[in-house]
């Protein structure tokens, strides 16, 4: 683990008090206005909502937005462990979706937001070298402690690591959550060894479930957009996914789903499957 890591930073993350325009996280597009107000049940105040029409995205900004590496979720690690069978099904199935059924000796996998490890785990047990990074602590210490596995309790960096280090990065429902996922993504290429595989996973947006959105049908998080605005600051339609993998050495693989005919049909309607691969090609 020492040698891998280079060093490791904290990282800081604004608390923002601005209602105004904003330039897009994605694409850069100048002077973007909202389009619409949310409730934010944190704050007891409006979340602002803005729409890039050049990649198809939507941001919030909410009024205060505060994340340390001592910020607790106090009930993190009941929410990991309630979650373990679907968590380790779901690993299970993506392993073997993109790897096969055999072993994957010598290979290296990053987890970037790995809660207590269910996927590290099932890497491990595939022969990958597993490592994870997981911002909350409690979560992060329960990770090392209880399963021994290789966890940073950090904000992700490509300095955290070595680059052109590893085989298969995957990042599930983070990118949401970030303010620069631009850098996110560019980061995470930079770790990965050139053929390798990355693996992105956010609440997925498209026509259907914003035309729910629009109808108020719904306020299931599987289908409401909106759902949480002040910690959901970022919404990727397949447009804004594919905008942010340009210029970044890497090739769009397309839509992911571990059910290839579910993944099929998604694309045959437009629909988003929320999961997107891209490989390293220099």
């Amino acid at each position: 683990m020492k040698r891998l890591i280079k060093r490791t930073r904290r990282i800081a993350h604004p608390n923002i008090a601005i209602m105004g325009s904003i330039d897009c996280r994605i694409c850069g597009a100048k002077d973007l206005f909202p389009i619409r107000y949310l409730y934010g049940a944190k704050s007891n105040t409006d979340v602002p909502v803005y729409n890039c029409n050049r990649c198809k995205s939507y941001f919030t900004l909410p009024t205060e937005y505060r994340m340390t590496l001592s910020n607790e979720w106090a009930d993190g690690v009941r929410y990991f462990l309630a979650r373990e069978k679907e968590s380790r099904n779901w690993a299970k199935a993506v392993f073997s979706t993109l790897y096969g059924k055999g072993l994957s000796e010598g290979k290296t996998f990053l987890d970037i937001g790995c809660g207590i490890g269910w996927s590290l785990t099932e890497a491990e047990a595939i022969g990958f070298q597993a490592y994870g990074i997981e911002p909350l602590k409690e979560v992060s210490r329960y990770a090392q402690e209880t399963f021994r596995l290789r966890v940073l309790n950090e904000y992700f960096s490509s300095a955290l690591f070595d680059e052109n280090y590893f085989d298969f990065i995957m990042t599930n429902q983070v990118l949401e959550h970030v303010y620069e996922p631009k850098q996110m993504f560019l980061d995470s290429v930079r770790l990965l060894k050139v053929g390798g595989t990355l693996l992105i996973g956010v609440p997925p947006v498209d026509w259907l479930r914003l035309g729910l959105d629009r109808m108020k049908i719904s306020k299931s998080s599987r289908v409401n957009v909106f759902y949480d605005p002040e910690d959901h600051v970022n919404y990727f339609s397949v447009s804004s996914i594919k905008t942010l993998a340009q210029n970044s050495n890497v090739r769009f693989l397309g839509r992911f789903h571990v059910n290839r005919a579910k993944g099929w049909l998604a694309g045959l309607l437009g629909l988003s499957t929320g999961f997107f691969l891209f490989q390293r090609v220099a």
